[in-house]
């Protein structure tokens, strides 16, 4: 089950009074009870009343009854999974890898389970937990492009590089429209230097999204590596202020037009998202750097000032760098 499912999951109608009849029992046990067991109405009865909370975005409450209902049966996986999915909904990560955890310690160990136990290992920096959850669903379901995919990436942040890469080709063999996978393998052939085949990924990742930006930045990486500055500025024509002021769009236009030897438009790509983004210490030094190679050296000093007063350490040095120039 992808996590993004579980994190949007719809749900029926609440029922107060079903909260209050299911809370468990607070009668003393005879002295040599043992823990509660969930029979298979009591469990019902449980993620039923849960169910119908989060239905009216009572998820609090949803959670409280959950964390009562793993006290009082700490051996049911369903219980255990459902209180992992409301937390990921109350964005608790870290204890939400935790149930997901226990519950592949009693022994639910399906693809989804893995998969979701991964997604979480990932998000609270368990790259090595990660990894064998994604390799333990990958395993499980191997017509899954999702799973290798996932699997793929883990690999990749662990180091292993060429099995992760394995993982990304098997991805797109299965499903050869996951544009992330094309991406993702586009990135790793330019930072091999393989600029044809990376331009060949890049481009198969774009056609499948064309929306998104971070496939137009590596292919204008790409073409620029390639000695093909004007076909990056073609890829990254057309894009709004907003996604011209990304570090990685700004990156890839001055970085084709180093190449074209127009620091003069460099700089001006760089001025127009200082005044869309005011407040970027780093993006205004650096649009100082480009006013500094365009030979607009009083507009370099006010930006570097700028970035000085921002929280940019090095925005002083340049201006006072600059100014004795003069």
């Amino acid at each position: 089950m992808n996590l993004a499912v579980i994190l949007t999951i719809v749900l029926g109608a609440a029922f107060i009074a079903a909260i209050v009849f299911l809370r468990p029992s607070t009668a003393t046990p005879e002295p040599d009870a043992g823990p509660a067991v969930a029979t298979p109405e009591t469990a019902a009865a449980v993620l039923d009343a849960a169910h119908r909370m989060l239905a009216e975005d009572r998820v609090g409450e949803a959670g409280a009854v959950l964390a009562e209902a793993v006290r009082t049966y700490p051996d049911d996986a369903e219980i255990r999974r459902m209180h992992g999915d409301v937390l990921m909904q109350q964005e608790r990560f870290g204890e939400a890898y935790s149930a997901y955890e226990a519950v592949l310690a009693l022994g639910e160990r399906s693809a989804g389970v893995e998969f979701t136990a991964g997604t979480l290992a990932s998000m609270t920096g368990q790259t090595g937990r990660a990894l064998e959850h994604f390799a333990a669903a990958a395993s499980a379901e191997p017509g899954n492009a999702d799973y290798a995919l996932y699997h793929g990436q883990a690999l990749i942040a662990a180091g292993e590089v060429d099995a992760g890469r394995a993982q990304l080709v098997r991805a797109t063999v299965i499903d050869d429209s996951r544009a992330v996978a094309w991406g993702a393998l586009a990135e790793l052939a330019l930072r091999e230097n393989k600029v044809s085949l990376a331009l060949q990924h890049a481009v198969k990742a774009r056609t499948l999204e064309p929306e998104r930006t971070a496939w137009r930045v590596i292919e204008a990486r790409a073409a620029t590596r390639g000695g093909e500055p004007q076909r990056a500025l073609d890829v990254l024509e057309g894009l709004d202020d907003a996604q011209r002021a990304e570090p990685g769009v700004l990156e890839a236009l001055a970085g084709a037009y180093g190449m074209k030897r127009e620091p003069a438009r460099a700089f001006a790509a760089y001025e127009r998202a200082v005044r869309y983004t005011t407040s970027d210490p780093a993006l205004t030094l650096e649009a100082a750097l480009w006013a500094e190679r365009a030979g607009e050296i009083e507009r370099a000093i006010e930006l570097a000032e700028r970035a000085g007063m921002l929280g940019e350490a090095r925005g002083a040095d340049l201006a006072s760098r600059l100014r004795s120039r003069d």
